[in-house]
């Protein structure tokens, strides 16, 4: 192929009134260049981690491809703390837990590239309150509504409900009893709350609400010009009486906040789903925020509420 490579720019669709076409673009192979990938979040529940890879050419069939020699140094408050020279599979974890409130920073040097840096606070608890009304005959499961509140806090908010579930595999164990699977199964949210940030959910007209993925976020901007303001909510989805649900809220730094987001909008927009179909022939390019200086990926942080429904 001549030190080229093609790759389909836009995918043709039948339009009414037009025809479909498929525009090829040759691109230079010397004109990609990998980068250091780095991806590490701070949450004072978990130990010092970050995973390192190299990005990948869009024509490659490699799914990841880790870096395992490099030195990675980890700062607290600008002191460091570790220092690390060796890794499995791209992961670099040192054995100390994040504090909320410091900073912690993280220097990487790979041979044959610029020093990677980055560096992020990491934000208080959440401090929220949550209240269980009354079922809600209008929902299509007649789950309850809630109202959640925030105290204290101006960090961005996000919250998910969800709920422990043990599912039976197709597949027998060695007494012939079908294999248990622990997971999480989450709950679709349901809200018409003016606090929550719409840009990941759809109006569902069996409830009236709008019909939130997973996580929601929360309009912080707006919510803390509101006195006494709560943000009211249920759940679509149907849970067994032996079940317990969970809602989760996360306080997030500015950087994490911002990488969710663009993450969520990068998912939503992609052009071929899970199976590798075509589901979105108008996809464009999404960027997704990263915070590495001399790389790519994400360096931030964040700390967990997790409350009892």
């Amino acid at each position: 192929m001549n030190a080229a490579f093609r790759i389909a720019s836009f995918i043709g669709l039948i339009l009414i009134s037009t025809t479909s076409c498929v525009k090829l673009i040759d691109i230079p192979a010397e004109a990609f260049r990998s980068e250091v990938v780095v991806r590490g979040t701070l949450n004072p529940d978990s130990l010092l981690t970050v995973r390192l890879s190299y990005s990948l050419r869009p024509d490659t069939i490699i799914k990841y491809r880790p870096i395992n020699e490099a030195r990675v140094l980890f700062y607290e408050n600008d002191v460091l703390i570790g220092n690390l020279t060796k890794a499995q599979n791209g992961l670099f974890q040192l054995n100390y837990r994040p504090v909320r409130g410091r900073k912690y920073g993280i220097k990487v040097q790979v041979a044959n590239r610029a020093e990677i840096t980055s560096e992020d606070v990491v934000p208080p608890k959440p401090t929220t309150g949550l209240v269980k009304l009354n079922n809600n005959p209008a929902n299509p499961n007649n789950n309850h509504d809630l109202e959640l509140r925030f105290r204290g806090s101006t960090s961005n908010h996000w919250f998910s409900a969800y709920v422990p579930r043990i599912i039976n595999l197709r597949e027998l164990d060695l007494n012939g009893q079908p294999k248990k699977f622990p997971t999480v199964f989450y709950l679709n949210i349901l809200s018409n709350s003016p606090y929550l940030d719409r840009f990941n959910s759809f109006f569902d007209g069996l409830s009236g609400r709008y019909a939130f993925g997973d996580p929601v976020r929360v309009d912080m901007q707006l919510y803390k010009l509101t006195s006494n303001a709560y943000i009211d909510f249920s759940y679509v989805n149907q849970v067994r009486k032996d079940e317990q649900a969970f809602v989760y809220v996360y306080t997030m730094s500015d950087a994490y906040d911002s990488y969710l987001k663009s993450a969520i909008n990068a998912y939503q927009n992609r052009l071929f789903d899970s199976s590798g179909a075509i589901s979105n022939p108008f996809a464009e390019p999404t960027p997704v925020y990263s915070n590495i200086k001399n790389g790519l990926g994400i360096w931030a942080a964040y700390s967990i509420e997790r409350i009892s429904l």
